[in-house]
């Protein structure tokens, strides 16, 4: 398991953060980035900006983690491996802060790997969120205010998408249920997955090495012979970011057990557990 140290300021920062506490200024941090050189043995204090950056992460205010001290202010930073070429230890991260009424940034404080992440790169399309609830010094938190990106926010719509489940377009699909006790109704299982429709099949799980599950829910009409399936979106974009949500088509399995929507190189099979698909 991954662990990082305490926060640590630089000459810069802890200066910085000594004129807020005194009420002198106000002051914003800006961004976090991460590199993959390791700082064990570096000081903290003399530095400028972190050595060999690999990549800028999200920076946002943790509205869980609340202090009764109010000279630090807890932060959470934000990595992905999307569209990562190469993957890399985090070996450190940087958190960037700016004064009021000033054009330079600083490398506001540094945070030190114990035990290092990695971060793969995205050639399995598979992706990987790394999140850090960060403490950091900074001597009034009414001073200090934290600069979040239009891109880092979270939209309504994306809000509604985690806690909603909704049908991709007009999606229904007719089901078998004849052979079905009369109280008993179908029951669906759905998994995400790459490269499987209509490629050659040499490993398990439909070809592919690896297949995410999928919170689905389902409308049933009709008594049961049609069902309308339902999905997280931002569970299919985190897991399969190449699937065209409004363009895909579907399959039918042979055997009735399977249904696939197929937006290459992506796949959704939704499984029918006790019936089959018409």
């Amino acid at each position: 398991m991954a662990t990082y140290g305490n926060s640590q300021l630089t000459a810069a920062g802890l200066l910085l953060a000594s004129r807020a506490a005194s009420g002198q200024t106000k002051f914003k941090l800006t961004r976090t980035t991460s590199t993959a050189k390791d700082l064990s043995s570096t000081a903290v204090d003399a530095m400028t900006s972190l050595p060999n950056e690999v990549q800028t992460g999200s920076l946002t205010d943790n509205l869980v983690t609340r202090s009764s001290d109010h000279t630090i202010k807890t932060v959470e930073v934000l990595f992905t491996n999307r569209d990562l070429k190469a993957g890399y230890i985090l070996n450190a991260i940087g958190i960037y802060a700016k004064e009021d009424g000033s054009n330079t940034e600083i490398l506001y404080s540094v945070i030190k790997a114990k035990t290092a992440e990695t971060i793969p790169s995205f050639a399995d399309k598979v992706l990987l969120e790394f999140r850090l609830a960060v403490t950091v010094v900074v001597g009034q938190i009414e001073n200090v205010t934290i600069d979040v990106k239009p891109t880092d926010l979270v939209t309504v719509t994306y809000l509604e998408n985690q806690q909603t489940p909704v049908a991709l377009g007009s999606t229904s699909f007719g089901v078998n249920t004849s052979k079905l006790d009369l109280n008993d109704y179908p029951r669906f299982k759905a998994w995400g997955y790459y490269n499987g429709a209509g490629i050659p099949q040499t490993t398990p799980y439909a070809g592919v090495p690896r297949m995410f599950e999928f919170t689905m829910t389902v409308d049933l009409l009709v008594n049961g012979q049609t069902m309308v399936p339902k999905f997280f979106l931002a569970q299919i974009k985190a897991a399969l970011p190449d699937f065209d949500l409004t363009k895909f088509k579907t399959n039918r399995a042979s055997d009735g057990k399977w249904m696939y929507l197929i937006s290459e190189p992506a796949t959704i099979g939704i499984e029918c557990l006790n019936a089959t698909f018409k």
